[in-house]
């Protein structure tokens, strides 16, 4: 409860007044840190607003690290870092900081090349000398991509999401001997909205389970793609085994577009195959408890099968096999390859990046948890 709380309100908007959305021409509701915005100045006002300084999640942040913390300690361990860890695949708390500092030390220098290069493009974009902020990196990635390998967004007439499906589906019948049955959802199946039901068969007469995907957008919505559990897989008194459904919940369309004609970019095709590996995670598992089924077993491992999705999606053959246009047509060599390579572009930032991140969320839960929890280290 108090982590959804906190989920909840990490995905609030942040009210902007009429004064700043007039001067920075953005919305009264800030939803994300604007970080493709072209004036800079719009940008870093942006990122400093949207990241700025919230007492209630303050208190809610405060309020999961002591909850956690306490539980830690009540079951007999130090922290809940130490905890989490017991079961990881480093072992212990000690080994993910060491792994995490090695990490961070190893791409220190490849990042620091990638963020000259970034510095350089700045310089050209620019009229005065300025120096590289946090608000000003995707942005700029992004003119070096598109400068490097061109502009990508053509490529989306190979993604319609139609193809998408029928790519995924080829993929997990040559892995797994599955196939899909496409299906309208009946009246008070599930809730409104444009929505596709796919039912799971292995070697063409086993059920194995349901995928709903929600592909409208809504404000109601979780932010970002993502993947839950309606109801997981688990052993059955006489031997069987319950069929888990699931649900992938996407923002591709306002309305009730056909598949046909709703089409993805380059990066939300990706983050499909990645969402789908989740969902073929789950319809795959076969564990004698519900609790452990599918992307509730062990964390290290919950990642493995989407991630195995990505790669599939960055193969060259496999992509051109994938993306076609509507008269059948595959995405030819040339562009295959400048999107998988431009994919790869500022890789030891990104992974930086990342290994920052979890080394802060390690340490909040480790030896700074008491200091959070008296007040003694803040987010202010």
């Amino acid at each position: 409860m108090v982590g959804s709380e906190f989920t909840h309100g990490a995905e609030l908007p942040v009210m902007v007044a009429p004064f700043y959305s007039k001067m920075y021409r953005v919305k009264r509701h800030l939803y994300s840190p604007n970080a493709l915005a072209v004036s800079r100045s719009t940008r870093q006002w942006s990122y400093s607003t949207y990241y700025s300084y919230n007492e209630e999640q303050e208190k809610r942040l405060r309020h999961l690290i002591t909850c956690r913390h306490l539980l830690a300690q009540l079951t007999g361990f130090q922290s809940y870092a130490h905890r989490a860890q017991q079961t990881s695949l480093l072992g212990s708390y000690e080994n993910a900081h060491d792994f995490l500092i090695e990490v961070i030390k190893s791409c220190q220098p490849a990042a620091e090349q990638e963020l000259a290069v970034l510095a350089d493009v700045l310089a050209q974009v620019e009229s005065k000398r300025e120096h590289l902020c946090e608000s000003d990196l995707t942005y700029l990635c992004m003119l070096y991509r598109e400068n490097a390998f061109g502009q990508l967004q053509h490529l989306s007439r190979y993604f319609s999401f139609s193809n998408l499906l029928k790519g995924f589906e080829l993929i997990a019948k040559r892995l797994y001997n599955v196939s899909f049955s496409f299906l309208t959802p009946i009246a008070g199946e599930i809730w409104p909205g444009n929505i596709i039901k796919i039912n799971v068969f292995q070697d063409k007469n086993e059920f194995l389970g349901t995928i709903y995907i929600d592909i409208q957008d809504r404000q109601t919505k979780t932010a970002g793609d993502c993947h839950f559990t309606v109801r997981c897989s688990k052993q059955l008194d006489d031997g069987s085994y319950q069929t888990p459904i699931v649900v992938l919940s996407l923002s591709l369309t306002k309305g009730l577009e056909s598949i046909e004609n709703i089409f993805l970019s380059p990066h939300q095709a990706e983050n499909f195959f990645h969402e789908m590996g989740h969902a073929m995670h789950s319809m795959l598992a076969r564990t004698q408890y519900q609790h452990v089924a599918g992307t509730r077993c062990s964390t290290d491992m919950a990642e493995v099968p989407s991630n195995l999705m990505e790669y599939f999606f960055n193969n060259i053959d496999v992509l051109r096999e994938i993306a076609k246009d509507n008269h059948g047509r595959p995405i030819s060599v040339e562009d295959a390859a400048s999107l998988i390579t431009s994919r790869f572009a500022f890789t030891s930032l990104e992974m930086l990046q990342q290994a920052v991140y979890s080394l802060f969320d390690l340490e909040a839960h480790g030896g700074n948890a008491e200091g959070i929890m008296n007040g003694r280290v803040s987010t202010a």
